[in-house]
Formats: C-alpha cells, sequence, structure tokens
C-alpha cells in the first residue's frame, strides 16, 4: 500500500491522452433547476445529509458552523500561495470554463462549513479502486475519487454522489477544500478538488478534475492525489481560513469564491424552509456567521428568534412578522411531541401481495366522527398508517409511516411538507385545499431505502423511472402513489359532512345558499306583492308556520362546494338545480352573472361525486337527477379569490 507523503503540496491536472474520452462535467445542473431552491438551498441539503449521516455514535445532536468571510487579501497573497500553488494557471486557461471568473485583485472570499459529533471521513484514503467489501465504510473513497457513484445505503440519506457536485458548484473558480478529522483513528487529512472543462494550456490538453495533495513520481501515482497529513501545514491552513476544527472528529470544507447570494440571510431562510423538522426535534444545531453577525438556530431558539422579529417574511417574499412560520413550529414540535397513545393506527392490509391502495377499511373501527370534531378544532392529528414494501425477488414486509395534519386558518394556501429522516422533500404535493397544514414523516424500516432510491440527486422530488428504482421493487411506483396521497385521502375524510346538521359549520363559508324544496306534484305559488283590498296588518287567526328543513346539505370545500343528502331530512330527493355566481358589491349576483366569469361546461370546472346523474352543466346552472339517497355532488375549479354565491333549489320525491 502506498504511504503518506510529507512532500509539499500542490494543483495537478491529469493531462488528456489521445484515448481518454472528451467529456465535460455536466454534474452540477442538477442543482440549478428551480425547485431545487437556488444554491444555498442546494449547499445546505447536501452539507447536513451528508452530516447526519455521518453521525458519531451517542451523539445527541449534529452540529454545523457556516461562516462567510469577506474582505480579504486577493488570491495572489502570500498567505495562500502554499493552497493555490499550481492551481492559477488553470483557472486563468481560456476554455476553463469558468464563466464568472474573479478579477484578480478582488477580495477572496471564502466560505467554511463545519459539522462536529460526526464521524468524519472514514475509510482507506489511499483506496484507488472499488472495495472489495461493499459493506465497508469507505467514505472517504467514494467523496473524493467518485462522481455518480456512491457507497450510501439502505437509511442513509444520500444515493446518487452527485451531491458533492454543489461544493464546486457554488464556487466562482469551481474549487474546494476539505479537511477531516476522523473518529477510529483520529488522523487529519487535508485535500482539495477543482472540477473545470477539458481545457488548454500552451497547446497541451488536460482533464477537467484536479486534485490538491501530494503526488509520486511512479507511473499511475503522479496524478493521484495522497491526503495531507503534516501537522504544521494543517495548522496553516486552519488558521488562513479560519477552521475552528483541531481535534474535534468531523468534516470542514472551504469554498473560496462563493457566489454573493451565499449569505446569512439565503442560508438561514434555506435552513428554516428545508431543515425545521430535525431542528425542532433536537437532530441539528446550526451557527451561520457573516461579517461580525451570527445566528444559531437550534430547539431552543427557534421559536424566541420568531417571535423577536429575527424572522420576518421579508425573508420569505414578504414584509412582517411570519405567523404561519410561528405555527408551523408549533405544528411539528406538537407532531414530533405525541405519545404513541396518540396516534390513530390506520388498518393494516389483510394481503401484503395486492396493490397498495387507499380503501375505506383501512378506517374500519375508527371513529371519523370524533377526528372530524378534533379537526374542526384545529388540533394536530397523527396516524400511523401501514404500507407494503417488496424488493423484487423478495417476500414483502410490513413497514410503517407517519403523517399530521390540522387546520389553520391563517393560511392561504395549503401547507404541504413530505420529511425522510430529516430532509424536506420539497417539491412533493398531496392536496391543495387552503388552510390545511399536513406533513409526512417517513424515518424507519425499508420503506425509507424505497424513498431514498426514488429521490433525485437534489432530494427534492421522487422519480419512478430513474435507473436507482425502476424493477428494484414490486408494486415500486405504486407504493410511491400511495405515500404521496395519505395527506389527501386523509384530510377527504376529514372534511366529508358529518351525520346529522351542523349549525356553526357554514359560519365561515364565503356564499350563501338559496334553498328551495319543492316537490314533484306541486310548483311554488308566486307569493302575492300586495294584500287583499280592505286587508289591514294584524287581520286574520293567528297561524303557526312551521319552517321546512332543508333536503340537501351544502359544504365549502378548496374552489367550490359540495352538495349531499341532509341526514335530518326525511324527505328522499329526486332530482336538483344549482345555479353559481360570483359575488357583486351591488345587485342581484345571479342576474349579473357572465360567461367570462366561469362556464360549467369548460374544463377548468370539475364537477364529481356518486348516486347522481348530469342533466346538463352549462353556464352557472347545473341540473342532475338523483339515483342514490347518499349522493355527493363535488363542483369545483372556482377562482378562490372571489366569493362563490350558491341558490339550490330540489325536488323531493312525492309521497
Amino acid at each position: 500500500m502506498t504511504s503518506f507523503r510529507d512532500s509539499q503540496p500542490d494543483w495537478k491536472f491529469k493531462p488528456k491522452a489521445k484515448d481518454d474520452m472528451a467529456v465535460d462535467p455536466f454534474q452540477d445542473e442538477f442543482f440549478k433547476t428551480e425547485s431545487v431552491g437556488g444554491f444555498s438551498h442546494a449547499l445546505l441539503r447536501e452539507t447536513i445529509q451528508n452530516s447526519l449521516d455521518a453521525k458519531a455514535g451517542g451523539s445527541s445532536e449534529v452540529r454545523i458552523c457556516i461562516s462567510v468571510f469577506r474582505s480579504n487579501p486577493p488570491i495572489y497573497d502570500e498567505k495562500y500561495r502554499a493552497f493555490f500553488s499550481g492551481l492559477n494557471e488553470h483557472l486563468n486557461a481560456s476554455n476553463s470554463g469558468l464563466i464568472d471568473r474573479p478579477d484578480p485583485n478582488a477580495s477572496l472570499d471564502f466560505l467554511v462549513i463545519e459539522d462536529f459529533n460526526t464521524t468524519g471521513l472514514e475509510g482507506d484514503p489511499l483506496l484507488a479502486d472499488n472495495p472489495e467489501d461493499e459493506s465497508a465504510r469507505e467514505n472517504f473513497f467514494y467523496f473524493w475519487r467518485n462522481y455518480g457513484r456512491s457507497g450510501k445505503s439502505g437509511s442513509e440519506r444520500g444515493r446518487w454522489g452527485l451531491g458533492k457536485t454543489v461544493f464546486s458548484a457554488v464556487s466562482k473558480i469551481n474549487t474546494f477544500f476539505g479537511l477531516t478529522v476522523r473518529q477510529s483513528d483520529q488522523r487529519s487529512l487535508l485535500m482539495g478538488q477543482s472540477v473545470l472543462k477539458i481545457h488548454g494550456i500552451e497547446n497541451k490538453s488536460f482533464l477537467p478534475y484536479g486534485g490538491f495533495g501530494s503526488f509520486g513520481d511512479s507511473q499511475g501515482e503522479q496524478f493521484f492525489p495522497i491526503p495531507i497529513g503534516d501537522p504544521e501545514l494543517i495548522r496553516q491552513f486552519s488558521e488562513t481560513f479560519h477552521v475552528s476544527r483541531t481535534t474535534e472528529p468531523g468534516f470542514s470544507i472551504v469554498i473560496p469564491f462563493p457566489y454573493e447570494d451565499i449569505s446569512l440571510k439565503s442560508l438561514k431562510t434555506g435552513l428554516i424552509k428545508q431543515f425545521f423538522y430535525p431542528i425542532i426535534s433536537g437532530d441539528l444545531s446550526v451557527t451561520i456567521q457573516e461579517n461580525g453577525s451570527s445566528i444559531d438556530l437550534n430547539r431552543d431558539s427557534v421559536n424566541p428568534l420568531i417571535t423577536n422579529g429575527s424572522f420576518l417574511t421579508s425573508d420569505f417574499d414578504g414584509e412582517i412578522e411570519d405567523v404561519n412560520l410561528i405555527k408551523l413550529f408549533s405544528f411539528a414540535k406538537t407532531a414530533i411531541n405525541l405519545e404513541e397513545e396518540e396516534y390513530v393506527y390506520l388498518n393494516p392490509p389483510d394481503d401484503l401481495n395486492v396493490l397498495p391502495a387507499w380503501h375505506d377499511s383501512l378506517f374500519e373501527g375508527i371513529s371519523l366522527t370524533n377526528l372530524r370534531k378534533k379537526f374542526d378544532q384545529c388540533d394536530v392529528i397523527g396516524f400511523k398508517i401501514p404500507i407494503k414494501v417488496q424488493r423484487t425477488g423478495h417476500q414483502p414486509r410490513l413497514n410503517w409511516f407517519r403523517a399530521f395534519v390540522h387546520r389553520d386558518g391563517t393560511l392561504n394556501s395549503a401547507e404541504n411538507y413530505f420529511i425522510r429522516e430529516g430532509i424536506r422533500i420539497s417539491s412533493i404535493i398531496s392536496f391543495r385545499d387552503r388552510g390545511i397544514r399536513g406533513m409526512v414523516v417517513i424515518d424507519e424500516g425499508e420503506l425509507t431505502t424505497l424513498i431514498g432510491d426514488a429521490e433525485n440527486p437534489a432530494h427534492t422530488e421522487w422519480q419512478k423511472d430513474s435507473s436507482k428504482f425502476r424493477n428494484k421493487y414490486k408494486h415500486g411506483a405504486k407504493t410511491l402513489d400511495f405515500v404521496k396521497a395519505s395527506l389527501r385521502e386523509i384530510i377527504r375524510r376529514l372534511m366529508r359532512p358529518p351525520v346529522g346538521v351542523d349549525t356553526e359549520a357554514l359560519k365561515d363559508v364565503f356564499y350563501f345558499d338559496l334553498t328551495q324544496n319543492v316537490t314533484t306534484e306541486e310548483k311554488p305559488q308566486k307569493a302575492r306583492d300586495q294584500k287583499e283590498k280592505g286587508e289591514k296588518p294584524g287581520d286574520g287567526p293567528d297561524v303557526d308556520v312551521e319552517s321546512r328543513v332543508k333536503s340537501i346539505f351544502l359544504s365549502k370545500i378548496s374552489g367550490g362546494v359540495r352538495v349531499s343528502h341532509n341526514p335530518v331530512s326525511e324527505k328522499p330527493v329526486s332530482s336538483i338545480e344549482i345555479r353559481f355566481a360570483y359575488g357583486v358589491r351591488k345587485g342581484n349576483p345571479f342576474t349579473k352573472y357572465q360567461r367570462p366569469d366561469f362556464n360549467l361546461a369548460d374544463k377548468t370546472i370539475t364537477i364529481g361525486g356518486s348516486g347522481f346523474e348530469l342533466i346538463s352543466a352549462s353556464e352557472n346552472i347545473l341540473r342532475a337527477d338523483i339515483t342514490s339517497q347518499d349522493f355527493e355532488i363535488t363542483i369545483a375549479g372556482f377562482d378562490e379569490l372571489r366569493d362563490l354565491i350558491v341558490s339550490s333549489k330540489c325536488y323531493e320525491v312525492s309521497e
């Protein structure tokens, strides 16, 4: 085995041979899509998922420090010479691929990211080929000597081996350094990496990947970087780049010339949006520093920071204190602290070989009436949901995941959160009902492996057809669909109208129900506008007029209304007619309806349900015959920013 050397460290790129394929790196494109949320969010996801995976045994939380240092001497200053020797000529190559190459006289700004209570990069630092033992923890090898290949599996958070691309991608010179102290042997090791394009210097072409370290003279070792272990050089590196790590196990990354949008503001915003769950649960704490300003984010500090104005909605595209953010943290804290007996356990399937699907049998024996009351009272309700996971060629196994829902009247939209082992998968949406917050947490069993295999490299979405997921599981795509639909299916059942009439149910609904009950044998008689000649008010006998119970029940849904039979009414319904209009300041909204407002015949309006036969739906009038008294009609797709006015007329079956 090659031994460590104390030779002068240097940067080297391997010259391109005639038989080398001309391929420029493209991995950073995975982190430039809108769904990733920018380089700050991508950087945080990669950093934190690596650190959480490397959590040292016995540690209660992973601690991360992120510091931005600006207004420094330029890169040619003597203090930096030992760490950029041999690199500058490659950076200055005209075809290096650097788009935002800094001015030589610009401040050498740098970003330092350090994790603590972690193991550091374990494994053989000199390993150059795939480990013979695939179960070995060769994190050093997979981090420094691979792209697109990962040694992670099972419940670990990363899979693709592409995430580390973000460390070079956020640098204007596509370069970063890494200093690790390993828990196993307490050895400190320093290396660096630069990712350019195939470039030429003095008529000589070089491959894209350059390394910083010590190099040998023998064949095969001239361009193989050996990590630096010299204590004096490591001390100099730490002093130059303000690395705080001394002997504590973990990993420190230094990124020179980070883009300007990597700032305290963007980093704290990204942390709150992406990692509120592990912070509130106590698994993660983060300190961010820039230009003398510092902020600590941990389980105890998050809520006080928000309530004293340290977080404003200006950080989240708003102007005032973010009340919803406070309520999100309260929601997450309540969910995390739920006792086992407080969960609602759904029923496991009788046969694990069938497709995962949402059936009413999951809720058999569960009092939806009580759950609806809790839901309407804005309580946080937690569910334990069973699901089968079956790898191809293996027997199915029963797994469980958790889901939490509650109402929040301050929300102007739906809030969906899908958390896998502390990482938020930000592009997954299950429901769109305004005023409701929901969260799915997947952190145990084979399901975590299945979900992780389906994630894209940036951990923002699930990809059913990816090479790491396709054909790996029996009913794998249906399993993903089942998990994704969980919040929607739970909310749908909690929002069904309960048996009986709740006189308070519609107090916050912004439409009016002008219902008329008509029997099939009689027409409604037109009321007289005037009294008979000579008749005076108060004349005639007192008559006790019994008010009629409405035969149908209307309830608000997202963007529309649900119509069903009123269980209190003893009159069966034969047909209904419903008119819709948007509210107006003056006059009758129905007479002022215009086709540009909406048209029930358009595809933007959806009509669904059961127990009825649609006769017509055009302009603002819907007519339907009722085929079952257990009918339910949903009409949705209206503008949620306008008040919807509803007038209903139902015809009862004559006795």
